[in-house]
C-alpha cells in the first residue's frame, strides 16, 4: 500500500487530477479512524502477533499523512502561477484536507515516531521492519526536501537529495511481494471512489504506472532538485539559458514535470528578487557583463556623457524592458513547449520595440572618437530577438505543427534569419576581447552556420513536395506567421530586420 500510494503521487505530478490518484486511496478518507488512541480502544483486548494493529494505527497512518502533506507543498509551489491549472497540472483538491493544518514538524514527528517504533518493536517481522523503515525515511526526507524548496532553503537539499536516493535504492532492491487476491491491501484503491467526491470535470479511471516507473519518475524529481540546488550557487544568467535550452531540445525523462518546472521559475524570479539573493538590476548586469564585456554602469556613465537629446535620458525604460525580456527569456525555458513558443512570439514584438528605441537614442547621443558602448548593444538585441524567431520555428517542428506543403517555407526562411543571425554574431565577436564570451560567441557562429548549411539542404529536398495551390500557400502562410504581422508593429517607424513581409 505504502509503495502504491507513490505510484499515486507520481501519478497526480505527471497530471492526472488527485481524485484519479492520491484519493483513490481509501485510507486518505479514513484518517480521522486511524489516530491510535481511537483505534487502540476500538480494538482493545484484540492481539495478533503476526498483523500488530500499530502497522495501521502508527506506520501506516505516518505514512499517509506524510503523503498528504508532500501533496499539500507541492500544491503550495504549483499554484503560484508559474505553471498553469488544467494545463500542466489539476489543482482540484474536492473538498478532500490534505494536511494543511498540520505543521511539516508535526508531520516528521509523526514519521520518526513510525520509525523509533519499527526500529524497537518485537512484533514486526525482520523481514519486513528494514524495508518499512526505509519507506518511512525516504517519505520523511520528501517531507523535508519539499519544504525545503518551497522556502527556498537550496542550501539543504544536497544532503536532503542524497539521503532520499540512498532510502530509493534501498526500496528498489526490496520490492515486496504481490498481494494475495484475498489480501485487504488491494481493496485500499478504489479507482470509481472519484465518483463520490465533489468534482468540477468529468473523471473517469486510470491504470496507475507501473511500480518501476514510479521509482524512476521519483528518481528524475531528486535529479532535477539537485541540479536547481547546483544552479543556485550561479549567479550567471547565461548558464541558466545554456542549462533550460538544453532542457527545451534535449529532455531527459522524467525531469519535465510541472512541480519542477515551477520550482525553477520560483527561483530565477519570485517577489522582485533573481536567484534568491539579487535585485532586479541583476538582469541587466548580466545582460551587459555576459554579452558585451562591460559593466552596466559603464554604459550609464557613456550614455550620459552623450546625451544631447531634448527629452530626459530613457534609462529607466531600457532597464526595465531589458529586465523583462531577460527574465522572461529564462523563466519559459522551463514552460511547457506549446506555452513556450506562444511566449517567443509575444516577446518579438519587445526586442523590436527596444531595438527602435536604441536606434532612436543613437541620433541623440554626441560622436566618439573610441568604442561607441551604447552603438554595441543594438547588435545585442537584435541577436537576441533572431534566436527567439529561430525558436519560435523550430518548435514549430517540434510540436509537428508543419504541414507537409509549410516545411519548405520554414526551412528557408530559417536560413534566412540564421543568415542575420551570423551578421549580429560578426559584430558582436569583432569588439569583444579574447576572453571566455567571445570563444563562446565564436563557437555558437559555426553552430548556427552548421544549422544554415542544414536549413538549405532540407529546403532543396523539401520543396519538390510542395503541391498545394498559390491560394492555399498564401493562407496556410498568413495563419501560420501571424505573429510576424501583428498590427503594433505600425506603430514604430523602423520596420522588423528580417521580417517574412
Amino acid at each position: 500500500m505504502i509503495d502504491r500510494a507513490f505510484s499515486c503521487e507520481m501519478a497526480w505530478h505527471a497530471g492526472c487530477t488527485l481524485s484519479q490518484t492520491v484519493f483513490s486511496f481509501l485510507y486518505v478518507h479514513a484518517l480521522p479512524n486511524l489516530d491510535p488512541d481511537t483505534i487502540a480502544q476500538s480494538h482493545h483486548g484484540e492481539s495478533d502477533r503476526a498483523r500488530p494493529i500499530e502497522l495501521v494505527s502508527v506506520v501506516l497512518r505516518a505514512s499517509v499523512l506524510g503523503l498528504l502533506k508532500c501533496c499539500d507543498l507541492a500544491w503550495r509551489e504549483l499554484i503560484k502561477g508559474n505553471v498553469y491549472d488544467s494545463e500542466d497540472w489539476q489543482s482540484e483538491k474536492c473538498d478532500v484536507p490534505m494536511s494543511e493544518t498540520y505543521p511539516v514538524s508535526r508531520i516528521l514527528g509523526i514519521l520518526d515516531e513510525a520509525c523509533i517504533w519499527i526500529r524497537n518493536s518485537s512484533r514486526v517481522r525482520s523481514t519486513w521492519r528494514t524495508a518499512l523503515f526505509h519507506r518511512l525515511v525516504l517519505r520523511k526526507t520528501l517531507v523535508e526536501l519539499l519544504s525545503a524548496l518551497l522556502s527556498k532553503d537550496y542550501f539543504r537539499f544536497q544532503p536532503l537529495v542524497e539521503t532520499a536516493r540512498t532510502m530509493l535504492q534501498h526500496v528498489r532492491a526490496s520490492p515486496p511481494p504481490p498481494p494475495r487476491p484475498s489480501s485487504p491491501a488491494l481493496r485500499a484503491f478504489d479507482p470509481q471512489f472519484p465518483r463520490v467526491l465533489v468534482s468540477a470535470i468529468p473523471l473517469h479511471p486510470i491504470q496507475l504506472p507501473d511500480q518501476s516507473s514510479v521509482w524512476d519518475t521519483l528518481a528524475g524529481l531528486l535529479d532535477s532538485v539537485e541540479q536547481l540546488a547546483i544552479l543556485t550557487e550561479i549567479p550567471d544568467l547565461s548558464t541558466w539559458d545554456v542549462v533550460g535550452t538544453l532542457r527545451i531540445w534535449q529532455p531527459k525523462p522524467n525531469q519535465s514535470l510541472a512541480y519542477i518546472r515551477s520550482a525553477f521559475q520560483s527561483a530565477i524570479y519570485e517577489n522582485g528578487i533573481i536567484l534568491n539573493k539579487f535585485l532586479q538590476k541583476h538582469a541587466v548586469d548580466c545582460f551587459f557583463m555576459e554579452a558585451l564585456q562591460i559593466s552596466y554602469d559603464s554604459f550609464i556613465s557613456s550614455f550620459q556623457t552623450r546625451w544631447v537629446g531634448p527629452d530626459s535620458l530613457p534609462l529607466g525604460h531600457i532597464e526595465r524592458t531589458i529586465t523583462q525580456l531577460v527574465v522572461g527569456r529564462i523563466k519559459s525555458h522551463w514552460y511547457n513547449p506549446s506555452r513556450r513558443r506562444r511566449y517567443c512570439m509575444k516577446s518579438l514584438f519587445d526586442w523590436h520595440e527596444l531595438y527602435a528605441l536604441l536606434t532612436d537614442v543613437q541620433k541623440h547621443l554626441a560622436p566618439v572618437s573610441g568604442i561607441d558602448v551604447v552603438g554595441r548593444l543594438r547588435p545585442v538585441v537584435l541577436m537576441y530577438r533572431f534566436e527567439t524567431i529561430r525558436e519560435v520555428i523550430l518548435s514549430g517542428f517540434q510540436l509537428a505543427l508543419y504541414s507537409v506543403n509549410e516545411r519548405p517555407f520554414a526551412y528557408w526562411y530559417l536560413a534566412q534569419v540564421l543568415e542575420q543571425h551570423l551578421s549580429c554574431f560578426d559584430e558582436i565577436i569583432e569588439v569583444l576581447p579574447n576572453s571566455v564570451p567571445r570563444f563562446e560567441f565564436q563557437f555558437r557562429a559555426r553552430y548556427l552556420t552548421a544549422l544554415q548549411a542544414l536549413s538549405f539542404t532540407l529546403f532543396a529536398v523539401t520543396i519538390k513536395t510542395m503541391g498545394s495551390s498559390w491560394e492555399r500557400l498564401r493562407l496556410n502562410f498568413l495563419r501560420r506567421y501571424k505573429w510576424a504581422f501583428v498590427h503594433e508593429y505600425a506603430d514604430i517607424d523602423i520596420p522588423p530586420v528580417c521580417s517574412t513581409a
